[in-house]
């Protein structure tokens, strides 16, 4: 086992439940994506980071893409992916949360429409999560204390 993957799964291990652990899927094929996706369940993540690859273009291949994940770990969306897209996941039950990185105008719109399906997590600067908080962000997540 490579030295940086027995850290990660001793880090893991000392959380023993006690906190959230997510790890980041991003550019990769779906095939190697979800390879990534056991590998982390067998580590003990709890939730997998998709970022869409910049393979896929159309919605309908990107929505089994994210799937496929969702089908090993639950998936967290990330970034700022367009309505057509998100339409085609908002019924798969292990897709359970959306950290958005549009505009403002971009968050609110999709809290409106997707809020009572996905938890929404700001990122950024405070401004930022105090600014969507009304609008049904309800966490945030700091890069900078990760």
């Amino acid at each position: 086992m490579h030295d940086g993957t027995r850290r990660i799964g001793d880090e893991i291990e000392q959380l023993r439940g006690r906190a959230l652990t997510l790890a980041a899927v991003y550019r990769w094929g779906t095939a190697d994506a979800v390879d990534f996706a056991h590998y982390c369940r067998d580590l003990g993540v709890d939730c997998l980071m998709v970022l869409p690859t910049e393979r896929l273009a159309d919605p309908p291949a990107l929505a089994a893409y994210y799937k496929a994940m969702a089908r090993v770990l639950p998936v967290m969306l990330v970034g700022y992916p367009p309505e057509a897209l998100l339409d085609l996941l908002v019924d798969e039950p292990a897709i359970c949360a959306f950290k958005e990185d549009g505009s403002l105008d971009y968050s609110v719109n999709a809290m409106a429409r997707y809020g009572t399906r996905w938890t929404f997590l700001s990122g950024g600067g405070y401004w930022r999560h105090y600014t969507q908080l009304p609008f049904g962000c309800r966490a945030y997540f700091s890069y900078w204390h990760s």
